[in-house]
């Protein structure tokens, strides 16, 4: 058996990882690519198979690269099992069987890494169990979807739909050809997950953390951040502060000093700060074949070396942890019968038969309304706590007039 390389799917992640491995001439590319599709149009010279459970049989490293969550699942098992090494890209995997996954690397010897199923090129999570040792990470930011950042950009940027925006983010290879996960946050959900199992040793479930993508989003939310000297972007967020554990993904309102402010396009950034050390950012490309097939390349390297993550020492529970409620500065939207009064707001405007609330709301507040808001064709949208309420209450102090004027 010895260390032969199998890559288990070869699409835009796959090819890439590929194309750097026959590159290096490290002795690092794969012996074995199992593919699902007889049909489907392939490169020529490359021996593909179709017998998986040989390949893994046969194969002492794993390159898990396909979409399927379960079928991944199943694949890890196997191998993690018979003592081998697995590497991965699957978030949704990651997110949802890490603690598992961890055991099971810890019992039979294998070892699991999956660097380039967080940010893609940016090596965050190799750097929390390095860098981080004798420190206590407290907040983590970040830009965690290349694909919603292109699309954020193109429109702020370029002023492009989000259609137009959209359709780019795919032809690049930046979206996948159903968008859902990259629009709606829940690629970010999972990630955040990862990230707040390493920085803080909890295992959050997805569906718990407080989620809006970019999918609700207005072309007044646009003008608004415009207007307020700031841009619009998708920012997760975990920490801990005294014991608990906040973790949340909203569309937010950042003004030009804000860290992750200058990131644009498919680029993704995480910003990290510790007691020790204080604020740390780390940039790089988010999305994209070569990017994120460098990060599954560099596992492999890293494998070879005896690398594993601090995360397998301390193991991780099981059972989910629940994030606590945070208070968060937002703009809300919505017909007038859904922000009724008893809403708490700092101010509230109304325009045919439209309300508007700016305010400090708790992230559980904001998600009993959400479903109600959306239904209303509303929209969400956060306020980084550096740009000021009344700032923004200005547009619509303008907005007021000019609807009293007609």
């Amino acid at each position: 058996m010895g260390n032969k390389i199998g890559l288990i799917g070869f699409g835009v992640v796959g090819q890439g990882y590929y194309e750097i491995a026959t590159k290096d001439g490290k002795n690092l590319e794969p012996e074995f690519i199992a593919v699902k599709s007889r049909e489907k149009l392939r490169p020529q010279g490359i021996n593909f198979q179709y017998d998986l459970e040989k390949i893994l049989e046969q194969s002492g490293i794993g390159i898990e690269l396909i979409s399927e969550t379960e079928v991944a699942y199943e694949i890890a098992i196997k191998l993690l099992e018979a003592g081998k090494t697995v590497i991965s890209a699957n978030k949704k995997l990651v997110a949802k069987h890490l603690p598992e996954l961890l055991k099971l690397e810890r019992k039979h010897g294998g070892k699991f890494l999956y660097e380039a199923a967080v940010a893609a090129s940016i090596p965050v999570l190799s750097n929390i169990s390095t860098q981080y040792q004798g420190d206590e990470i407290e907040v983590i930011q970040g830009i965690l979807n290349g694909s919603s950042n292109y699309i954020l950009s193109k429109i702020q940027q370029e002023n492009q739909s989000f259609k137009e925006a959209l359709k780019g983010a795919q032809e690049n290879g930046y979206a996948e050809a159903d968008p859902t996960f990259d629009i709606n946050g829940s690629d970010v959900a999972s990630k955040l997950c990862i990230l707040s199992a390493h920085a803080f040793g909890v295992h959050l479930e997805e569906k718990s953390i407080p989620c809006i993508g970019i999918d609700h989003l207005k072309a007044e939310d646009f003008l608004l951040a415009k207007l307020s000297g700031g841009k619009i972007k998708l920012i997760a967020q975990c920490s801990k502060i005294e014991g608990k554990i906040t973790a949340s993904i909203y569309p937010t309102v950042v003004g030009p000093n804000h860290s992750l402010s200058p990131v644009e396009y498919e680029y993704n950034a995480i910003s990290i700060t510790s007691k020790n050390v204080g604020l740390q950012n780390f940039q790089g490309k988010g999305a994209g074949g070569l990017a994120t097939g460098a990060a599954v390349y560099s596992d492999l390297a890293k494998s070879n070396s005896g690398f594993q993550y601090e995360l397998v020492k301390k193991g991780l529970k099981k059972e989910y942890a629940h994030p606590a409620s945070s208070e968060q500065q937002f703009v809300i939207s919505a017909d007038s019968k859904v922000l009724d009064d008893n809403f708490p707001y700092h101010r509230k405007y109304s325009f045919e038969g439209k309300s508007y609330v700016l305010g400090s709301f708790s992230s559980n507040h904001v998600e009993k309304l959400r479903l109600k808001i959306f239904e209303s064709d509303g929209s969400i949208l956060a306020i980084d706590k550096n740009i000021s309420l009344d700032k923004i209450a200005q547009h619509f102090e303008f907005k007021a007039l000019e609807f009293a004027e007609e």
